[in-house]
């Protein structure tokens, strides 16, 4: 299984998602957002584990943490909510989605697709919820970060690799052909 979240899981986070769109634009999101913003940021190596392994034992494993969430103690002693690695994934998707959702491409060329019975969104409007979903999910992106670092002993193939993937902060995040600053 290569999907972390599902449809049922962005249409529980983003209740204003219709639950009529295909199962196919879902699928290919989910999928754009796990190998085009997730992998880049775990790592291949780090990724293709967690795919491995995530789903593989009924018992709960530590992939269970970093995937659904879990409070721990940093290294200051404070215990931290962390929400988990799907509601980033759930944003990141999400972005995706919207970016995509009336685009379709035939034999005559990309084409939008109209409908009579309600009003086109317009395109700022389209752009300030991508942008909102992104902000979201770079938002759970750090603190998905924070938590492997705090916890880099539990997750060893983040731990030997985990100076090349992650972006420092103040550093430029490239997605997309736009330039998102990190905080």
């Amino acid at each position: 299984m290569e999907a972390l979240i599902t449809k049922a899981d962005i249409i529980a986070a983003k209740t204003h998602v219709s639950t009529n769109i295909d199962q196919q634009s879902f699928d290919t999101a989910i999928l754009d957002a796990q190998r085009l913003d997730f992998r880049p940021i775990i790592g291949g190596a780090f990724y293709l584990d967690i795919l491995n392994n995530a789903f593989v034992s009924p018992v709960p494993t530590a992939y269970d943490n970093l995937l659904n969430g879990t409070d721990y103690t940093d290294t200051n002693g404070d215990t931290i909510r962390y929400f988990g690695v799907k509601i980033m994934l759930v944003n990141f998707a999400f972005a995706r989605l919207m970016e995509n959702m009336n685009n379709f491409y035939t034999r005559a060329g990309a084409k939008y697709k109209l409908s009579n019975s309600s009003e086109v969104i317009k395109t700022q409007d389209l752009q300030s919820w991508i942008n909102t979903a992104r902000s979201q999910a770079i938002a759970y992106q750090e603190d998905m970060l924070n938590y492997l670092c705090e916890n880099e002993d539990t997750y060893t193939i983040w731990k030997n690799s985990k100076d090349e993937k992650i972006p420092r902060k103040g550093s430029v995040l490239l997605r997309t052909s736009k330039i998102y600053t990190r905080y």
